[in-house]
C-alpha cells in the first residue's frame, strides 16, 4: 500500500509541486488514513527542504553575483593601471578623443590632438581612482554579506558555499584577464599614447611661485597662535633640549675622548664625540628602494604564512622545533623569492590598500624634521670621516664604558702587534685561500661522517658548509682597556661574522648552551638570587667575612684545550634527551673551529693557536664550560687536581670574574690563590679582598653588622654616563625607556634605602645633563619605586606559548610613510576572514624600525679604512705617549673652493657638452619636487657614473650607468636609436613616441634636432676601486642606479621609463640565493 501510495504522490508531486494532497480525492479514495499521515509528513518535509534549498541558491547567487563585480571591477582597475604603465589610452576612451577641425591646417591639427591626448590621460587618471574606491568597496560589501550568511548556516555549510562562490570568482577572473590581456595588446599598435600629469615643480611658472610665497607671507601675520597637541607636547618633552656647543664645558667633553694623536680636536669635534657612539644623526635622504624592498618582503612573509598554515593539516611530518630554533641562530643569506599572489581576498585587500596609502603618501622633504646636529658638527662629523678614511687617525671604542679612542695608525698597529708577535699564541697563515680551502673540505667531511645524525639535515649542511664568495677570514681589532693604567693596554678581538667558521661555531653554542654548568653565574639577576640564598641560610653569622673578588688573566686565548675539550665531552653526555646531535660530532665540530680560527690584520692572515678568541659564536660557552675543571678543583670534586686546603663557603663565577665571601684568615686566603695559580701554568688568577667591600660586575657587594649580605651600585672610575641623547633620530618609546630601565638598575642594584636614595639623585643628574626632561625622569623613579625589587631578579616561568609575529622591519627615517598607522588603520580587514584571523591575529603585525646610522657606526669599524692598500711597518715596541706633551693642530683642512666645482662639468669640446649635456650643480626628475645637489665633481670623461636623461617633448626621466666615459655611451644610444634598436627603455621611448623633425641625414643635423628633445644630466660618480673587475664594477654602478631610480621616480610605476626587473646582477644573486 505504502509503495503504491509513494508512487501515486510523486506523480502528484510531478504534476502540481505546489497544491496538497488532499486537494486530490483519487488519491484519498485509495489510501488509508495512516498511509495519508506518513504522506503528508514526506511531502511536508520535502516542501521544508525545498525551501531551505531556496534560501541557499539565492545566498549563493547573490553572494556569487557580488564576489563576480568585485572581480571585475578589480581586474578592470588592473587594465587601467597596465594602461597607464605601457603609456597607453584604452580605445573606448581614445575613439571618443577624435576631434577634427574645420581648418586643413597641420599646427591646429596637431596641437588639437595634443589637447585631446592630455584629456584623454586625465580621463582614465579619474576613472582610476573611481575604480580603485569601488573596488575596495565591493570587496567590503562583499565580505559583509559573506558575514551575514556565515550566522545562517553550519561551518560546514558555509565552507561549501564560500568554496563555490571562490571557485565562479576565480573562473571570472580568469576570463576577464585574457579580455583584459588581448585589449593591452591591441592598444600597443594605436598612436594615441598616455601624457603624465605635469605635477613637477619644473613646469610652475615662475610667477606662480613668487605670489604663493607672498600669500603664505600675508597669510602667516593673521594666524591664530599655534597650540601643540598633547602627542606633540609629550613628544617635544621626551626629546628634551641638548645644551649647544658654547654652553659646554670642554672638560665635560673630554671626558668621552681620549686622544694619543698630536692633533688637537675643535670644540665641534669635541661634541660630536660627546654625543656618544648611539646617537643617531637625522637622515638627509631616506633610501626608498629599500624601503619597497622592505614593503615586499613582508608581504611575502604575509602570504607564505598563510600558504604554511593551509598546509597544517596535511600529513607531512613537521620538523621539530629545536631545529628551527637552530636555523635561527645561523646567518643565513636573505632569500628574494616572492610568494605568489593568494586566493584569501581579506589579506590581499589589506596587502592593496597598505601598498595604496604607502604609494600615495607624499614625500615629506619639504616638511621633513629638522636637523639634530647643528651645522658646526656636521662639518666635524665629515673632517673626522675624512681623517680616518685618509688613515691620519684610528678611531677605537672603549674596552669598558662608553667613549672614543684615537691613535695614530702606526701605533694602533703596534700595539695589535704586540699580541700577534706572540708565537706561542699565533702563526702567520701564508697561503689563505688554500687554507681556507682545506677547512672547507673539513667541514664537508664533517657533515659527511655524521650524515645519520638527526639534525644533519640539507639545509643545515648548506648553511654550515661556507664558500669562498660569501665567506672570509675574520677581523683582528683593538679595543683599548682606559680603565686601566696609562699607556692603556689593548684587548684583541676577533670577529666572527662572515667567516668561514661563523654557522659551525653556531652550532656547536646551541648545543652547548643545553649543558647545566654548575657554580656559573648567568647574569647579574643570579647573582642576586645567590645572595639571597646565602643571606637565608645564616653561613655567615658570627664569622669575619673577607670579601674576595678573582680575576682570570686574559682567560679565552689561555684556556688549555685538553681539559676544555673533556669537559666539553663530561657536560654533553648530560644532555637531557633526545638531543640533534650527537656528543661526538659535536665535539668533532668544535675542535674544527678551534684549531681553524684564523682572521687576518694589516694585510696578513694569523692563526690562534691555543684558547679561543673572542669573538665567535661559541667562545662564552666554551669558555664558561671549559672553567668548570677550576671550579670542581676548588670544591675537591676534580681527581686530575691537588687537594685544596681551603675550600670557600661559596664560589659564584661569571665568565673570568668570581665573587666568593671568604670565612677564613688572611694567610688562609693567600695560601688559597697560590694554590689556585698552581693548577695549569697557562692559567694565572689575581685577588681584590677588603673587609669593607669589593666590587663585581656593576655590583658593589659588602656586609652590615650581622654579616647580611647587601649590594649597592658601582660604577668604573672611567665611566662616562653617555646616554643615549634625546634628541637622536630613534623612536620616541626608544627614548621614553632609558630613564625608565635607569631607573630599574638603580632600584634593583641597591639593597638598602639610604644607598638607593644616594644614587636616584646622581644618576637623575647625569640624565638631565644628557638633555632628559626633568618630568620624564621623575616619572621614571616614581614607576620603578611602586614595583617590588625582589620581583625584578626572580627567575620568571612562563608557560604560555610564544606566537610568531611577523613585523614589517624599516628603516627609522622623519621622510618615510608612518607605517604603523597607515597597517593599523587596515588591520579590521584581517578580522573579516577566520582564517586570516587564526594564522595572522593583528596583533602579530606591527613595525619594527632599524636604528638610523649613528656616530659609531660612521666613525668605527673592525677593517682598516677601504683605502688603505699598503701594510704598515710593524715594530714589537710599544710606543709611550707622554700626556703633557702639546698637542700640535691639523694643519691640512678641505678647499674650500672644492665644494663650488661640484657638479656637471663641460669640457666644452666635444658634441655632448656643447648639444646635450645640462651644465649645473643640483638637479631633478619631472617625476618629483625634489631637488638634489651634487657631491662631485663629473664630466663626460669621467668612468661609473649614474646619468639623467629627460624627454623634455614628453615630460618623462629614465636613469642609467655606464662604466666608461658618457660620451661613448650616449654614442652607443644615438647609434641604437638611429638603427631602431630598442637596447633599453630610453630607446623604446623614442621609438614607440613622436619626437617630429628628427634628421638622420648628417651627424651634425642629426644632433641639432635631437638635442631639442633630450637633455643629459650627470649626476653621481660612483667609487669604485681601479682593480676591480668588470661585473664588480657594474654591480656597484646598478646598485647606484637602483638607488636613484627610487629617489627621483623614475620607474614605471611612478610614470618615469624605468623598469626594475632588468637589473643583471640583482637577478643573478636572487637566483644564487633562491635556493636558501
Amino acid at each position: 500500500m505504502i509503495s503504491k501510495v509513494e508512487k501515486c504522490g510523486e506523480s502528484a508531486f510531478k504534476e502540481t509541486q505546489s497544491v496538497w494532497l488532499f486537494q486530490n480525492p483519487k488519491i484519498l479514495r485509495r489510501t488509508t488514513f495512516p498511509s495519508i499521515v506518513l504522506y503528508t509528513v514526506c511531502v511536508l518535509s520535502l516542501f521544508s527542504v525545498q525551501w531551505y534549498m531556496s534560501n541557499n541558491v539565492q545566498d549563493l547567487a547573490s553572494l556569487t553575483n557580488l564576489g563576480k563585480k568585485a572581480v571585475r571591477c578589480s581586474t578592470q582597475l588592473v587594465f587601467l593601471k597596465n594602461s597607464v604603465l605601457q603609456s597607453t589610452v584604452p580605445s573606448g576612451i581614445a575613439v571618443q578623443m577624435k576631434f577634427v577641425p574645420s581648418m586643413q591646417d597641420e599646427s591646429l591639427k596637431s596641437e588639437c590632438n595634443t589637447i585631446m591626448q592630455h584629456a584623454g590621460s586625465r580621463i582614465l587618471d579619474v576613472m582610476v581612482n573611481y575604480y580603485s574606491r569601488m573596488s575596495s568597496n565591493l570587496r567590503s560589501d562583499f565580505y559583509s554579506k559573506s558575514e551575514i550568511v556565515k550566522t545562517k548556516l553550519s561551518e560546514e555549510e558555509f565552507t561549501v558555499l564560500m568554496n563555490k562562490v571562490t571557485n565562479k570568482m576565480h573562473h571570472e577572473k580568469i576570463e576577464c584577464i585574457k579580455r583584459h590581456t588581448s585589449k593591452l595588446s591591441r592598444d600597443k599598435t594605436k598612436n594615441f599614447g598616455y601624457v603624465q600629469r605635469p605635477d613637477s615643480i619644473l613646469h610652475t611658472p615662475t610667477n606662480n611661485v613668487f605670489t604663493a610665497r607672498k600669500r603664505r607671507r600675508k597669510a602667516k601675520n593673521f594666524r591664530r597662535p599655534w597650540r601643540k597637541c598633547k602627542t606633540k607636547l609629550r613628544r617635544s618633552k621626551v626629546k628634551g633640549d641638548l645644551p649647544s656647543i658654547n654652553d659646554m664645558n670642554e672638560e665635560t667633553m673630554k671626558r668621552t675622548v681620549v686622544n694619543l694623536t698630536p692633533l688637537q680636536l675643535t670644540p665641534a669635534q669635541l661634541y660630536v664625540f660627546y654625543l656618544s657612539h648611539s646617537f643617531a644623526p637625522t637622515p638627509t635622504l631616506p633610501n626608498l628602494s629599500i624601503f619597497e624592498e622592505d614593503l615586499e618582503n613582508w608581504i611575502s612573509k604575509l602570504r607564505y604564512k598563510l600558504h604554511f598554515h593551509i598546509q597544517e593539516g596535511s600529513k607531512q611530518e613537521k620538523p621539530p622545533l629545536e631545529m628551527y630554533q637552530l636555523k635561527k641562530k645561523m646567518s643565513t643569506s636573505k632569500s628574494t623569492r616572492k610568494a605568489p599572489v593568494s586566493r584569501n581576498h581579506a589579506l590581499e585587500l589589506f596587502i592593496d590598500n597598505v601598498r595604496s596609502d604607502t604609494k600615495n603618501f607624499k614625500q615629506r622633504f619639504n616638511h621633513k624634521a629638522p636637523d639634530n646636529l647643528m651645522p658646526e658638527c656636521r662639518k666635524a662629523l665629515k673632517e673626522l670621516k675624512m681623517l680616518y678614511e685618509n688613515e691620519k687617525i684610528i678611531i677605537r671604542p672603549f674596552d669598558k664604558g662608553v667613549g672614543f679612542c684615537l691613535m695614530t695608525l702606526e701605533d694602533y698597529v703596534n700595539r695589535t702587534m704586540v699580541h700577534l708577535s706572540d708565537a706561542t699564541k699565533y702563526r702567520v697563515i701564508e697561503d689563505p685561500t688554500s687554507f681556507a680551502k682545506s677547512l672547507i673540505m673539513k667541514i664537508t667531511d664533517w657533515t659527511e661522517d655524521f650524515v645519520e645524525e638527526k639534525g644533519m639535515t640539507d639545509q643545515i649542511v648548506d648553511l654550515v658548509i661556507p664558500n669562498l664568495e660569501d665567506h672570509k677570514p675574520g677581523n683582528l681589532y683593538l679595543n683599548i682597556k682606559v680603565h686601566k693604567p696609562f699607556p692603556h693596554a689593548g684587548r684583541l678581538i676577533t670577529t666572527g661574522c662572515g667567516s668561514f667558521i661563523e654557522n659551525i661555531s653556531a652550532l656547536t653554542a646551541f648545543e652547548l648552551k643545553k649543558v647545566e654548568v654548575p657554580f656559573v653565574i648567568i647574569d647579574k639577576q643570579h647573582f642576586l638570587r645567590k645572595i639571597d640564598q646565602i643571606n637565608s641560610s645564616g653561613i655567615l653569622r658570627g664569622k669575619t667575612v673577607i670579601h674576595t673578588s678573582v680575576d682570570v688573566v686574559n682567560m679565552f686565548p689561555n684556556i688549555p684545550r685538553e681539559f676544555g675539550i673533556a669537559e666539553c665531552i663530561k657536560h654533553l653526555e648530560k644532555r637531557p634527551q633526545p638531543h640533534l646531535f650527537s656528543t661526538s660530532s659535536v665535539i668533532e665540530a668544535l675542535k674544527i673551529t678551534l684549531d681553524n680560527n684564523i682572521a687576518t690584520f694589516n694585510g696578513k692572515a694569523y692563526l690562534q693557536l691555543t684558547g679561543t678568541a673572542m669573538g665567535p659564536r661559541n667562545a662564552c660557552d666554551y669558555a664558561d664550560v671549559a672553567m668548570n675543571y677550576i671550579d670542581q678543583a676548588v670544591h675537591n670534586q676534580n681527581t686530575e687536581t691537588s687537594s685544596n686546603p681551603h675550600i670557600p663557603v661559596d664560589w659564584n663565577r661569571f665568565r673570568d670574574d668570581v665573587y666568593m665571601p671568604w670565612v677564613g684568615t688572611q694567610s688562609e686566603l693567600n695560601e688559597f690563590m697560590d694554590w689556585l695559580n698552581s693548577i695549569h701554568d697557562s692559567l694565572k688568577f689575581t685577588v681584590n679582598h677588603s673587609t669593607d667591600g669589593v666590587e663585581f660586575l656593576d655590583l658593589f657587594v659588602y656586609s652590615d653588622e650581622e654579616n647580611t649580605l647587601h649590594t649597592k651600585l658601582y660604577s668604573k672610575p672611567s665611566d662616562t654616563f653617555c646616554y643615549l641623547v634625546p634628541s637622536s633620530c630613534h623612536k620616541t618609546h626608544v627614548i621614553e625607556n632609558i630613564p625608565y630601565n635607569t631607573a630599574r638598575r638603580v632600584v634593583m642594584n641597591n639593597s638598602q634605602v639610604d644607598n638607593y636614595t644616594k644614587d636616584k639623585g646622581i644618576f637623575s643628574n647625569h640624565l638631565i645633563k644628557r638633555g632628559y626632561h626633568n618630568e620624564i625622569v621623575n616619572n621614571a623613579f616614581l614607576r620603578a619605586e611602586k614595583l617590588d625589587r625582589k620581583s625584578m631578579y626572580q627567575l620568571k616561568t612562563d608557560n604560555t606559548t610564544s606566537k610568531m609575529c611577523t613585523p614589517l622591519v624599516m628603516d627609522t627615517n622623519p621622510a618615510l610613510p608612518n607605517m604603523t598607522n597607515i597597517i593599523n588603520k587596515h588591520k579590521h580587514i584581517l578580522e573579516l576572514d577566520p582564517v586570516i584571523k587564526k594564522c595572522l591575529p593583528p596583533s602579530s603585525i606591527f613595525v619594527s624600525n632599524r636604528s638610523a646610522k649613528t656616530i659609531g657606526e660612521m666613525l668605527i669599524s673592525s677593517k682598516r679604512p677601504i683605502g688603505s692598500r699598503e701594510t704598515v711597518a710593524e715594530t714589537t715596541e710599544q710606543p709611550i705617549l707622554e700626556t703633557a706633551l702639546p698637542l700640535q693642530p691639523n694643519t691640512e683642512t678641505l678647499d674650500p673652493n672644492s665644494i663650488e666645482e661640484m657638479g656637471c662639468v663641460p669640457c666644452s669640446k666635444c658634441y655632448l657638452c656643447r648639444k646635450y649635456l645640462n651644465v649645473c650643480n643640483s638637479f631633478s626628475s619631472f617625476h618629483t619636487n625634489q631637488v638634489f645637489r651634487h657631491r662631485d665633481r663629473i664630466t663626460c670623461k669621467s668612468d661609473c657614473i649614474i646619468y639623467l636623461i629627460d624627454c623634455v617633448t614628453h615630460k618623462v626621466s629614465y636613469i642609467g650607468y655606464t662604466i666608461t666615459d658618457m660620451k661613448t655611451r650616449f654614442s652607443n644610444n644615438k647609434s641604437h636609436f638611429k638603427k631602431k634598436n630598442a637596447s633599453c627603455e630610453l630607446i623604446n621611448h623614442l621609438l614607440s613616441t613622436n619626437h617630429d623633425n628628427i634628421d638622420f641625414s648628417s651627424i651634425k643635423n642629426y644632433d641639432d634636432t635631437l638635442s631639442k628633445h633630450i637633455r643629459v644630466t650627470l649626476i653621481e660618480k660612483v667609487k669604485v676601486d681601479p682593480n676591480d673587475s668588470r661585473s664588480v664594477k657594474e654591480s656597484k654602478c646598478e646598485a647606484r642606479e637602483g638607488f636613484w631610480q627610487t629617489q627621483l621616480r623614475t620607474l614605471q610605476s611612478y610614470g618615469g621609463l624605468n623598469k626594475r626587473d632588468n637589473r643583471k646582477y640583482v637577478t643573478e644573486r636572487r637566483q644564487r640565493h633562491g635556493s636558501h
